[in-house]
């Protein structure tokens, strides 16, 4: 819920506007936590045969850290029926994140992604980590977005 929260007040969230539906954010968290635990990207305790539960802020910060740093999702698919982080068999990156729908096979959740919808994409994840590494509080990360954010930024 956090994701969705963070997604709609940064305006991507809008499938209309060429952004990622609501349901392929549950997929991208989703799949998060599958990869983070399968890879043991999860805190260790100071006993190496236990784990700590993580805190939401932990897993909404490494939420942004492993799709910011970790996975490229222009050669990387995310696919929750193989659990684990894999390439696209081609060589070329694809124009749009490959997020296989685990309820019908065929489908790419991304697919219908803008060119804008894309770079709001990225930009929002690397703006997201950003803040996280520097210890911003939950609030600014939920700060909402306006068009004229981004004429400011890009000055």
């Amino acid at each position: 819920m956090l994701v969705q929260s963070w997604a709609r007040e940064r305006g991507i969230n809008c499938p209309a506007r060429g952004n990622l539906s609501p349901y392929a954010w549950i997929v991208l968290v989703l799949f998060y936590l599958q990869v983070r635990r399968d890879t043991g990207i999860a805190s260790k305790t100071l006993s190496s045969t236990e784990t700590h539960a993580a805190s939401i802020g932990e897993l909404f910060r490494g939420f942004f850290r492993f799709y910011a740093e970790e996975h490229d999702v222009r050669t990387n698919i995310v696919c929750m029926r193989s659990g684990h982080q894999a390439k696209y068999d081609s060589l070329v990156a694809q124009k749009t994140p490959c997020i296989r729908d685990p309820l019908n096979v065929g489908s790419d959740l991304g697919s219908a992604m803008s060119d804008d919808g894309i770079l709001r994409f990225q930009a929002e994840f690397s703006r997201a980590n950003e803040l996280c590494s520097q210890g911003a509080p939950v609030s600014e990360l939920l700060t909402l977005w306006c068009p004229a954010e981004a004429t400011s930024e890009s000055v």
